[in-house]
């Protein structure tokens, strides 16, 4: 907590550079959070596999490493079913090499993939500081009768999981995404201000048929939203998911800001709703 790393690219042996979107230069693990720095990520991934970087040297990292971050991961409700009260929950795709550069990949969500509800329950467990909560679409059950005043069915609150961290890690990550939506900050602008709302941005390589013949052949570019406010006692998430916005290779100021711009049509209808 508070380490300070340089966010220039890193180079391995035949491969290309890994980099951050822009270089930040030495950063803390807030402002990586802030400024969603790939780098600092890929170097935490080295330290959890106990790898040696050298600059386009080989790199080598323990395969444990991957159990590590999906163990981990899995908590916050990232890789695992959440429960949800519908049939047949589907998971996202996991990878099954364990490649070193797979793992620098799936340190940034570039390796395994998650389905919106599973992005959904993790904004929720970091909003309510470490609980994984089973989600429902169904909340109560009244009689015909009117006026709707004999329940006959409530959900209840169930706990899947706890967050095995300290309070005072769990608010270091909450400070980050924070200031991901203050100034400067990937997300500024998603969700006014004044509602003082906290939460993280993504944008990831994805891959589509454009002809229907059954063969992957465009890289794509999605990017994902998820959030809640106010940060100091969550009432709200938002998680919104936009697949395929560009190609891969559209410059960064082509790539459509839709993403954002629903963030801030719903989030503030809702506050208009529920002020």
């Amino acid at each position: 907590m508070g380490k300070k790393r340089d966010d220039a690219c890193i180079k391995i042996a035949a491969t290309p550079l890994k980099c951050s979107l822009y270089t930040y230069g030495v950063i803390d693990d807030l402002q990586a959070l802030k400024y969603s720095s790939n780098t600092y990520q890929f170097h935490t991934a080295i330290n959890v596999g106990k790898g040696n970087y050298v600059y386009n040297g080989p790199l080598v990292l323990e395969e444990s490493a991957f159990d590590t971050y999906r163990n981990t991961f899995k908590q916050f409700g990232l890789g695992t079913k959440t429960g949800i009260d519908l049939p047949n929950e589907a998971l996202g795709y996991i990878g099954k090499k364990t490649l070193s550069g797979y793992l620098l990949d799936f340190s940034i969500g570039q390796y395994d993939t998650y389905t919106p509800i599973e992005l959904s329950q993790y904004i929720n467990t970091i909003a309510n500081g470490g609980k994984r909560i089973k989600p429902h679409l169904l909340k109560e059950v009244y009689s015909s009768n009117e006026p709707l005043t004999n329940k006959i069915y409530e959900s209840e609150v169930e706990v899947l999981d706890n967050v095995s961290t300290t309070e005072e890690y769990m608010n270091r990550v909450k400070e980050g995404f924070r200031l991901v939506l203050d100034s400067g900050g990937t997300g500024y602008g998603y969700i006014d201000a004044s509602h003082m709302p906290a939460g993280k941005t993504g944008t990831s390589q994805s891959f589509i048929d454009t002809d229907g013949d059954g063969v992957i052949d465009t890289e794509t570019i999605s990017t994902n939203f998820v959030g809640y406010a106010p940060y100091d006692n969550p009432t709200v998430s938002f998680t919104i998911v936009t697949p395929d916005v560009a190609t891969s290779d559209a410059p960064n100021n082509r790539i459509s800001k839709i993403n954002k711009r629903i963030t801030q049509k719903v989030s503030e209808k809702y506050f208009e709703i529920f002020k």
